[in-house]
């Protein structure tokens, strides 16, 4: 079955917002783990270096994530232009903020 542009511009959105909010989340997972694992050293008394290295490669993680979202919300921005250049696709309003805002803005289109 060939997508029509409206279909493959409401699964291009779809997929895109749950990939920046999957994004989000594995980046609080991570944050969160490196809080725990900085706790659990003093709380254990361990010695600083115990870790450290282990730390180090949550933290370059973190980093990568926050690259990958910050070019998710580029994909984002290009793909609205994209979409408002055409004449033959509907966008939905966004700025409600949740994937299911954007969802029922897509059902209304339809």
């Amino acid at each position: 079955m060939t997508l029509t542009p409206q279909t493959a511009t409401n699964r291009i959105i779809r997929e895109l917002c749950e990939s920046e909010i999957d994004l989000d989340r594995t980046l609080a997972r991570s944050a969160s783990l490196l809080s725990t694992m900085a706790q659990a050293r003093v709380d254990t008394g361990a010695a600083f270096a115990e870790g450290q290295i282990a730390m180090m490669h949550v933290v370059r993680s973190i980093t990568a994530l926050t690259e990958a979202r910050a070019n998710l919300a580029r994909t984002h921005g290009e793909l609205r232009k994209l979409g408002e250049e055409r004449a033959d696709i509907v966008l939905p309003h966004e700025s409600k903020g949740s994937l299911s805002a954007v969802e029922a803005d897509i059902a209304t289109a339809a």
